[in-house]
């Protein structure tokens, strides 16, 4: 029987102003910081010189966009030329994962610092490595959170509002998933079981969401940082971030994964995807003798509220019924076909027409508002 595993970060660090934390950590030492151009004008260059003021050296290399081999090489390149203490990852989700996977072959510190809460990465021990295509390539288990997760709230309130509610769209998964594997018997990020306080967090997560969600949207459209904002943001970070790797993975994020290989779908933000994908798995589970309509419904309406996607219609390629189940066919066939594939976590055995039928589905329960199968 696998041991019961559960995984954090060094220390989390939430709140206006968090940011001047982190000169407290590289006072006197020599950083690397993998930021692209948006955020390097937003605060890395900031940083650099606020750095230099307690005695810290920040490099940086220029993301350009996808967590790819190219990129990765990169960041090596520039720890072993410099006598590097940290690395920084500053930004979004892609950025975030490169610097985690600099972590992973370097054995660096790692100080993660997410401009948008688009996605639970910042807190996470995997890191995935994609294509110039943006195509899921492998998962790289790093076997270490990041060392500092550092969330300052008066940066995250000024981005975009979507990138936001992406991150709720990742975040509901993740109480779905880990029940799935829960019941599947599977083991979770870590290689083990998931203890109960991975299972509570992952249901914290789900119901945090749910209650202030809405709430979040309308303080971060007037850019007010509220408690209901501070909530979410809790959630989609810190909560689904423990909770994914604690409590596993399972349909949700094992179809996004296969959906990156679709040009029509690949382009959709994470959190899109991985919406879409929740509603599916919830659809697929309803399909095989698990009661879901309530859950279906509850998620339905929020979708609507916040703008979340749920039918290809919403983010995915136009065209006929014909069409989309045949690219649904080809997505299903590349995730049930892949034995690593996060999908074989579910608790009941699946066929190819029956996720198909589920994606198909979707369309269905966004005209009204609930599903009738």
């Amino acid at each position: 029987m696998s041991l019961y595993i559960i995984g954090f970060p060094g220390k989390y660090i939430q709140g206006a102003g968090a940011l001047e934390k982190l000169y407290e950590i590289i006072k006197n030492k020599k950083a690397v910081m993998v930021a692209d151009d948006l955020v390097w004008d937003l605060v890395g260059r900031t940083i650099t010189e606020k750095a230099a003021g307690v005695g810290a050296e920040v490099f940086r290399t220029k993301f350009q966009g996808e967590t790819t081999q190219k990129e990765l090489d990169a960041l090596l390149a520039i720890c072993k030329e410099h006598e590097i203490s940290y690395i920084i990852g500053i930004g979004g989700g892609k950025a975030l994962d490169t610097a985690r996977a600099g972590m992973h072959f370097t054995g660096i510190p790692l100080i993660i610092i997410p401009t948008v809460a688009s996605t639970d990465a910042p807190v996470s021990s995997l890191t995935g490595l994609y294509s110039e295509q943006h195509e899921h390539l492998c998962t790289i288990r790093t076997g270490r959170n990041p060392n500092f997760v550092i969330v300052d709230t008066s940066i995250i309130i000024n981005a975009p509002k979507m990138s936001f509610v992406y991150g709720m769209g990742d975040a509901l998964s993740t109480y779905f998933e880990a029940e799935a594997v829960r019941l599947s018997g599977k083991e979770n990020g870590h290689g083990g079981r998931a203890l109960r306080m991975g299972t509570a967090l992952c249901k914290l997560c789900l119901d945090t969401v749910l209650e202030y969600g809405r709430d979040a949207v309308k303080a971060l459209e007037k850019k007010e940082i509220t408690p209901a904002f501070e909530a979410v943001l809790e959630a989609n970070i810190l909560l689904s971030g423990v909770g994914f790797e604690s409590g596993g993975l399972a349909l949700a994020h094992g179809l996004h994964a296969a959906m990156t290989g679709d040009p029509g779908f690949a382009p959709a933000p994470h959190g899109a995807k991985v919406a879409f994908c929740t509603m599916v798995q919830l659809i697929l589970e309803t399909m095989n003798g698990q009661d879901r309509r309530g859950y279906i419904k509850t998620l339905a309406a929020f979708y609507e509220d916040v703008g979340l996607p749920y039918c290809a219609a919403d983010f995915g390629p136009t065209g006929s019924d014909d069409d989309l189940r045949e690219r649904y066919r080809r997505m299903a066939e590349k995730a049930l076909n892949n034995p690593n594939n996060h999908i074989h976590k579910m608790p009941f055995p699946m066929t190819v027409d029956m996720l198909v039928d589920a994606m198909m589905k979707t369309s269905e329960v966004k005209k009204h508002g609930e599903y009738q199968g």
